[in-house]
């Protein structure tokens, strides 16, 4: 049994990934700003702000006996996050929080980082050895500067650094800004659904694997960058007609309704061959039954 501190436990990653880490027997130390008033078996929930300067890491390892951090918390909010100048300090606040987990006794360090980190091929999928590291955004510069700091400090320290680079997440309880929902809402609804050209090609996982997947590596010995992806090729358009096909609302699907972003890269596919081989870790849901689960989630919360 390990005991694992969660950053960010109570969001649309860390929420999964406490729950695979608890099936897999394990104990959780949970950091939240605003922590669930109820109490989970085996979950000890921690109420943290950590763009505080006066928070020490250190007593999640020192105090609480946690030997791995995963941090999943940052700027999340959709719409903002990309140029948030909330950024900067968050990449401060996790070298802050990195430095004071190690100094209390921590071993090891897991934390999410982003496919907007990497210069994508136009047409090959993203490698994490070989693809070039050049961010464009704000929110991919911090993840960047903050995977230095943890290179850092895992050669001053000899802490294990595992860095996973994020791609696109779906499944339930996703902003409801964002695609996959908004293309939802709008067939409930018996609304057009307008969409861009949908010729770009993503790599889509659902949240449920990806937390499955930063749990298999706090759990593991792996280190290193990893994309945590699915590493299959989707188009924008393919995904959002399977979602008319599985609701049966095809002639609601509008692609070209809205114009593509300017600057979007044509391809952003990842590879997790490296992830799959060195923890073990096997995605458990298909595209379909992604996009099914979220479905009937937003079904179920339609005022949410």
């Amino acid at each position: 049994m390990t005991r694992v501190a969660v950053t960010g436990a109570t969001g649309f990653i860390g929420s999964p990934a406490v729950a695979a880490l608890r099936a897999g027997g394990h104990e959780v130390v949970a950091l939240s700003r605003n922590p669930p008033s109820g109490k989970t078996p085996g979950v000890q929930f921690l109420s943290a702000d950590l763009l505080d300067p006066g928070f020490d890491g250190a007593v999640l390892s020192r105090d609480h006996g946690c030997t791995a951090l995963l941090h999943l918390a940052w700027v999340t909010e959709h719409g903002r996050f990309w140029d948030s100048p909330d950024n900067a300090r968050w990449a401060e606040a996790s070298e802050r929080l990195a430095r004071g987990f190690v100094a209390g006794g921590g071993s090891r360090i897991v934390a999410a980082g982003t496919c907007v980190e990497y210069d994508p091929p136009a047409s090959a999928a993203c490698d994490p050895v070989s693809t070039p590291i050049a961010p464009h955004h704000p929110y991919g510069k911090a993840k960047h500067r903050f995977h230095r700091a943890l290179d850092e400090i895992g050669r001053a320290t000899g802490a294990e650094i595992a860095w996973g680079r994020i791609f696109l997440l779906i499944g339930p309880g996703e902003d409801k800004r964002r695609l996959v929902p908004s293309v939802i809402r709008s067939l409930l609804a018996n609304e057009k659904a307008k969409c861009s050209s949908g010729k770009q090609i993503r790599d889509f996982m659902d949240v449920r694997d990806c937390a499955g997947g930063f749990a298999a590596l706090a759990l593991s010995q792996a280190a290193g960058a990893f994309d945590v992806c699915s590493g299959k090729a989707t188009t924008i358009g393919e995904l959002v007609s399977r979602l008319g096909t599985l609701m049966d609302k095809s002639g609601l699907i509008a692609l070209g309704a809205l114009p593509d972003r300017p600057g979007e890269p044509p391809n952003l596919v990842g590879t997790p061959k490296r992830l799959f081989s060195e923890t073990g870790f096997t995605p458990r849901y298909d595209l379909d039954r992604a996009l099914a689960d979220a479905i009937a989630w937003w079904a179920d919360h339609p005022r949410t």
